[in-house]
């Protein structure tokens, strides 16, 4: 018996599992593999090369294969269906598997154990050492683009992909059902080939509440390089295509129109509508610029994930084209394709690119001659002197190191002169617009003496109130801090603060003191002269002249950057910690709920399981303040509602998961009961309906998930998700993601009211490459790691582009002995790379945290020596310094309307904010990243430049 016959008998077998008919026989043919690659993303496989190995390998998104076949007999053929026979090289089975297009050529290599070959297709490049995956240099700027090989497949630069449920093995070996669209999609030029993908991942084997957790299992197959009988073969089955099919027209493509705005010299966005995409089977489209073929990467084509949008048979479709000639105009082609192959007439639209030439930060806001002033070279001995120690003023955020070093590193000079100090005419220089906190920090170089602080300005008395001023004075009002010191690998370092009380005339001992300056908005404009004085009891006096230059402009009460202190727990005294926060121009976040499933004590409305009613009354009583603003209308912003909160919804309330899921099933509607769908879904609407109701339309209702299995490793019963909802990794947890934001969005788009739209479906999300379209038109707050947002920028903007999600980048912040400028680098890098906010991921201390340095210690819990108040950390001043200066870029954009994306682009090569770099111990590790571009006075003189400009422009606006 041939081994052809003997394979046809196994498909035969393998069809009759499935559910087929053997009539599938007289009319399909057999294709062997003609190509093969094993690739990995894994650290430091990613440039390895296995396409000579014997075996190809599934392992999640860590390790899958590439495959090719000759189909040319096919062709003007109806596919009907495709199946992928593979023989198993271990012992471990396929589930849920997924195939897609390849939409870059590949050379398969002859590579094993991750050898590096020149020419050869890898991971991370698609001719090693140095042709990435994503080119179309042609047509495309160099602006962030990824390059490695998730930029062509899985529905990323013009690819498609289908997955399904494997049946089990017959004699060793597994039948993979292909969507003929992926068939027809190589046949004419749509695709390079197959990517095969173990989508089930990780794998939680259940035995009563005992759990294994299976880390994504080693899943072998063997390759062409085995032998003929054990290599993958594609079994096509396809019949001719009817008179009548074919007498029916390929649609050209309809609704042209072409848009430069904003875009940068050269770039040009298209836009057009196909008709009957799904019920005339348009596989994609070639394009063409004056008779230059657009490469398939830069050419979008008709969904078939598993996200397939509503109204599927009418789509939209955007193409972004660069490096054309702004000085004439281009005529575009589009041609639709069909899945036998047929082309439309084609449709052209002439088109005009962008003429703006994107500036740089000096000619946007203009020469900063005399606006900041620079460092200079001087001697210490220009320090003026108190209590037999030197005095300094210094930026504020500059930090200390027991043996007299600075963090980040300056020189002496920096004690002498600086963007805010003028140590030879004894004068700190300061700016600052309406309603905005500005600080410094008085530093004795020497003897630490006591000491005790007094603002006055010329017409006005010295500050003797401390907070109560904040919101009452039209003067500036000042408050002064001293630190607690932390230890740490620097060893005794400051960062709780402690606000000093010199109401008794008591004077206080530290070596470093902080000074913050707040300008109400009703204040004037121009030039505030004042006095610092500095005393002790022992009659030592030093006077300090201080000038304050407030410019004509304000920023305002609503932050349009969000700086979310996200945290998992508060103490009792919970609104201390929100006021504290939205003192400093951010805001407290807590999830609500824990991974065991439970909700924390009174965080959500008590549930009626018989009636499916919440009660609201104690939980509106304690939260409603927060989302009114009514907590806050006594501090300078005023009565502005909490900018986000999280919902206590989630998939363990107030429908019950464990006993209504069935965890065998792949996560979708099928896989929860009848019960728990509807209990789930009066849940979202109750909330909308009390959103709605209580018109607390101010405040973003976030829908988050948070779980994650790997705490089921305790227990079935000690964690309520059986999928990774934080951070997903295998396909499986981001299609329950998908589910719950199906579920989600069913609710809240039947109705168009405030309240409804208030709710919002957010996900953090460490891995977006491996995304897909899973969560298109579900997603709205897209929270993704810093470095990871600036690696698949495109991508992600794309999509955000396109569902309009809006991003933040999270992370960690820097611990207390390194730089507390962080922060303000953090958000003002987070801005220009598009995001609207940033997450850090922990930030609320706990007791150990005012004795070692602790990066998670944003805001102090009450202690002695904070005198039972809760105490701000000098890096939660920081996030406040960042969120201000974002506020003046937005502010910027208003006034000289230019697109944010050219604001973004000098703002990064003013600050070198690319030289950074990101600590991360793992994937899953939120990371913290690091700067080393920018120095504290390259900060302060950015500001001034664009307030200076702020001031300018409001001015001239006045005149006119």
């Amino acid at each position: 018996m041939t081994s052809n016959r003997i394979r046809l008998i196994i498909y035969v077998a393998l069809i009759a599992t499935l559910g087929g008919s053997a009539r599938a026989l007289c009319e399909t043919t057999e294709f062997p593999v003609a190509r093969d690659l094993w690739v990995s993303s894994a650290s430091g496989e990613e440039h390895g090369n296995n396409g000579g190995a014997p075996r190809l390998k599934l392992k999640g998104y860590q390790e899958f294969s590439l495959l090719d076949f000759d189909l040319d007999s096919l062709r003007g053929k109806k596919i009907k269906s495709a199946r992928l026979l593979v023989t198993l090289a271990g012992e471990e089975r396929l589930y849920r598997t997924a195939v897609g297009t390849i939409s870059e050529e590949w050379t398969e290599g002859t590579g094993a154990n991750y050898e590096r070959q020149d020419g050869s297709s890898s991971f991370a490049m698609r001719a090693e050492p140095d042709v990435p995956w994503f080119t179309a240099s042609e047509f495309l700027n160099a602006r962030g683009e990824y390059s490695d090989l998730t930029s062509v497949i899985f529905s990323e630069g013009g690819s498609i992909w289908s997955h399904a449920d494997v049946a089990k093995p017959s004699d060793g070996r597994q039948m993979i059902e292909v969507a003929p669209e992926i068939v027809t999609s190589r046949l004419y030029g749509f695709s390079y080939g197959f990517v095969l993908f173990d989508d089930q991942g990780t794998e939680l084997k259940r035995d009563g509440d005992n759990v294994e957790i299976r880390l994504f299992p080693n899943r072998f197959l063997y390759s062409r390089e085995q032998n003929k009988a054990t290599q993958p073969y594609l079994y096509v089955e396809y019949e001719d295509p009817s008179e009548r099919e074919l007498a029916i027209p390929v649609e050209s493509p309809t609704n042209l129109v072409f848009d430069a705005r904003d875009l940068p010299a050269g770039s040009v966005s298209i836009e057009w509508r196909q008709e009957h995409c799904d019920s005339r089977g348009i596989l994609g489209f070639e394009a063409s610029v004056d008779g230059r073929v657009v490469p398939l990467t830069l050419t979008p084509r008709p969904a078939l994930g598993a996200s397939r949008r509503q109204n599927a048979d009418v789509q939209s479709f955007r193409m972004r084209l660069d490096r054309l000639d702004p000085s004439v105009k281009h005529k575009v082609e589009l041609v639709a394709v069909d899945s036998l192959g047929r082309k439309s007439e084609p449709s052209a639209i002439m088109v005009t690119a962008s003429e703006r030439v994107f500036e740089d930060w000096a000619h946007i806001v203009g020469s900063n001659a005399d606006v900041a002033p620079q460092g200079a070279s001087g001697d210490k001995s220009m320090l003026p002197q108190f209590g037999g120690s030197q005095v300094a003023i210094v930026n504020e955020f500059i930090k200390f190191t027991e043996d007299g070093k600075t963090i980040p590193e300056t020189n002496e000079n920096e004690f002498v002169k600086n963007a805010v100090w003028n140590a030879k005419e004894k004068r700190i220089e300061l700016t600052t617009a309406r309603n905005e906190f500005v600080g410094f920090q008085i530093a004795f170089l020497g003897k630490t003496p006591k000491a005790r602080f007094e603002m006055s300005w010329e017409n006005g008395d010295a500050e003797k109130e401390k907070n109560v001023a904040w919101s009452k004075k039209s003067i500036p009002a000042t408050a002064f801090y001293r630190y607690a010191k932390v230890a740490s690998p620097k060893g005794q370092v400051a960062d709780p603060m402690l606000e000093c009380d010199f109401s008794g005339k008591s004077t206080e001992e530290s070596d470093v003191y902080y000074c913050e300056i707040f300008t109400p908005a009703k204040a004037s404009s121009g030039m505030k002269v004042g006095a610092l004085t500095i005393t002790n009891d022992d009659g030592d006096r030093l006077t300090l002249e201080v000038r304050l230059q407030v410019w004509n402009f304000q920023l305002p009460n609503e932050l349009r950057f969000l700086p979310e202190m996200n945290c998992y727990g508060l103490p009792e005294n919970e609104l201390d910690y929100y006021r504290l926060a939205q003192l400093h121009r951010v805001y407290v976040n807590r999830v609500p709920y824990s991974h065991r499933g439970t909700v924390g004590d009174g965080l959500a409305p008590r549930w009626d399981a018989r009636s499916r009613e919440f009660d609201w009354s104690d939980w509106r009583e304690r939260f409603e303040r927060y989302f009114t603003g009514e907590a806050f209308a006594d501090l300078p912003r005023g009565a502005v509602p909490i900018e986000a909160f999280y919902l206590p919804l989630f998939e363990n309330f107030p429908a019950d998961v464990f006993t209504g899921l069935d965890e065998s099933v792949w996560p979708s509607a099928s896989a929860f009961s009848k019960e728990y769908r509807a209990t789930f879904s009066r849940g979202v609407e109750l909330f909308a309906n009390e959103i709605a109701a209580q018109k607390w339309s101010k405040t973003r209702f976030l829908f988050f998930l948070n779980n994650k299995s790997d705490y089921k490793r305790n227990g079935w019963s000690n964690a309520s998700s059986p999928w990774l909802l934080d951070e997903p990794a295998s396909y499986r947890d981001f299609a329950a993601l998908q589910y719950f934001g199906r579920a989600v969005k069913n609710v809240v788009r039947k109705k168009d009211s405030a309240g409804y739209r208030s709710i919002l479906y957010r996900v953090d999300i460490s891995r977006p490459q491996w995304e897909r379209d899973s969560l298109d038109a579900l997603l709205d707050l897209y929270v993704v790691p810093n470095d990871v947002n600036k690696r698949y920028r495109r991508m992600i903007a794309e999509r955000c582009e396109r569902d309009k999600r809006i991003v933040f980048t999270y992370g960690e912040t820097a611990p207390p002995h390194e730089s507390a400028y962080q922060p303000v680098l953090w958000q003002l890098d987070a801005w220009s790379s598009g995001a609207e906010g940033v997450v850090p991921w922990q930030t609320i201390g706990n007791s150990d945290s005012w004795r070692e340095s602790d990066p998670l210690a944003i805001l102090y819990p009450p202690s002695d020596a904070s005198g039972g108040k809760v105490a701000p950390s000098l890096r939660l001043k920081a996030y406040r310094r960042g969120e201000q200066d974002v506020e003046y870029l937005v502010l910027l954009q208003r006034v000289t309307k230019r697109p944010r994306v050219e604001l973004e682009t000098a703002l990064r090569e003013r600050l070198a904010l690319d030289a950074s770099s990101a600590r991360r111990a793992s994937s899953e590790d939120a990371g913290t990243t690091r700067y080393n571009g920018s120095s504290p006075d390259d900060l302060e003189r950015m500001r001034r430049e664009a307030g200076t400009y702020l001031d300018r422009a409001s001015k001239a606006l006045e005149r006119k």
